[in-house]
């Protein structure tokens, strides 16, 4: 019983794996991450114009 695994454990070894690419999970936290940078930016790109407006308003 020990012999079959240890040649289990060997194999096991040697073995590479089945998929060295990118997974679906890796694709879609790459997308999630991009998508929270872009709502990021967009929501600082709406303050920075709805304070320079009020900025105009008070100057004028």
């Amino acid at each position: 019983m020990s012999k079959n695994r240890r040649e289990r454990r060997l194999a096991k070894k040697d073995r590479k794996p089945m998929n060295g690419g990118i997974t679906k999970k890796d694709k879609v936290s790459c997308m999630l991450i991009f998508t929270a940078m872009f709502i990021v930016l967009l929501l600082l790109y709406f303050l920075e114009a709805i304070l320079y407006f009020f900025y105009l308003l008070i100057e004028t």
